[in-house]
């Protein structure tokens, strides 16, 4: 979990990126893609790909500001490591 439960919006736990890490060293080589769902925005997106993230789920990082679809455009590049 990269948020607290139960509240749409929440800002991602600075120690979300440590558990990101050692989920994706339990993965190992295995044929598993890891996916992150909580506080995913333009600020974290390009950290969470580089430790390893295949797979993100985006809520309020479309639609809290701005248009939703520039928004999802700028996420999809950001997101390209």
């Amino acid at each position: 979990m990269t948020v607290e439960p139960g509240f749409y919006g929440q800002k991602f736990i600075i120690n979300g990126m440590d558990k990101i890490r050692k989920v994706k060293e339990l993965i190992g080589s295995r044929p598993i893609e890891l996916e992150v769902d909580g506080g995913v925005n333009d600020t974290n997106i390009q950290e969470l790909r580089k430790n390893g993230v295949d797979i993100v789920v985006v809520g309020a990082g479309l639609y809290k500001t701005g248009n939703p679809v520039e928004n999802a455009k700028n996420l999809k590049y950001l997101a390209r490591v």
